[in-house]
């Protein structure tokens, strides 16, 4: 399968990300033979990287970002996931604090076997949205309890709709087949979900990329999901995690 590396960097004052997918950019361009699409909001500081196979795009809105004590709201991932171009099949959007450590053909076997007839991979996709709704009930708190009372879930849907049926990876990394009409509602979802996020200032946290993912994942119709180990995706795919920020 043709593949696509996704990445998103955006600088919210320490330089620390920005790096860090300097850092990843290199490592994919050194490790694979994959086209790179890097969405971010500092362009020029990428551009001493002068490879064919890296599309540096600016598309981040100026003003997008929220400023906590100790964090910045990330939850703008779904940038990189705009107009992708038709020809890759499969998409590999990686965070950029992992670090890329022995990529191999190996590599690009697994995930093609593995997503042959898959649309979706990533790790923790056991966590589903209304089974956390029901932990929180029984015991008062579950992983995405700040999400769910940002986004009033409870308030706002049945327990039987549809949405309790999205599953909430984790958001280091996301497989996904490039089918062009799913992948425009996918990044549609999260970016109206991000919009109402900003809408209220994060309150309660942004962390947990995984809960709009799954949302998202879900009115797209990306049900065909597989879970890939978290050793795999480190001794197969070399992805280990922090690896570029720590």
């Amino acid at each position: 399968m043709k593949k696509v590396f996704e990445l998103l960097s955006i600088d919210c004052g320490s330089g620390l990300y920005l790096q860090a997918a300097k850092n990843l950019t290199l490592e994919i361009l050194g490790q694979t033979a994959h086209d790179i699409i890097l969405s971010t909001n500092k362009p020029n500081y990428f551009t001493d990287i002068a490879n064919d196979r890296l599309t540096v795009r600016n598309n981040i809105p100026e003003g997008i970002t929220l400023q906590y004590i100790n964090e910045f709201n990330y939850n703008l991932k779904h940038y990189a996931f705009e107009d992708i171009p038709e020809k890759y099949e499969l998409i590999v959007y990686l965070d950029c604090d992992i670090k890329l450590k022995g990529w191999t053909a190996k590599s690009d076997i697994y995930l093609d076997q593995l997503m042959n007839d898959k649309e979706y991979g990533a790790t923790r996709l056991n966590c589903v949205l209304g089974e956390s709704i029901d932990e929180y009930i029984k015991r008062g708190t579950t992983l995405f309890r700040h999400k769910i009372d940002s986004y009033k879930i409870r308030e706002e849907y049945s327990r039987t709709d549809d949405i309790m049926m999205s599953r909430l990876p984790s958001e280091h990394f996301l497989i996904l087949k490039n089918i062009p009409n799913k992948i425009r509602k996918f990044q549609q979802r999260w970016l109206e979900q991000d919009t109402y996020l900003q809408s209220i200032k994060g309150s309660g946290g942004s962390w947990g990329d995984g809960f709009e993912i799954g949302i998202s994942a879900r009115y797209a119709g990306l049900n065909d999901y597989v879970e890939i180990e978290q050793g795999l995706s480190i001794t197969i795919l070399g992805f280990h995690f922090n690896g570029n920020k720590l």
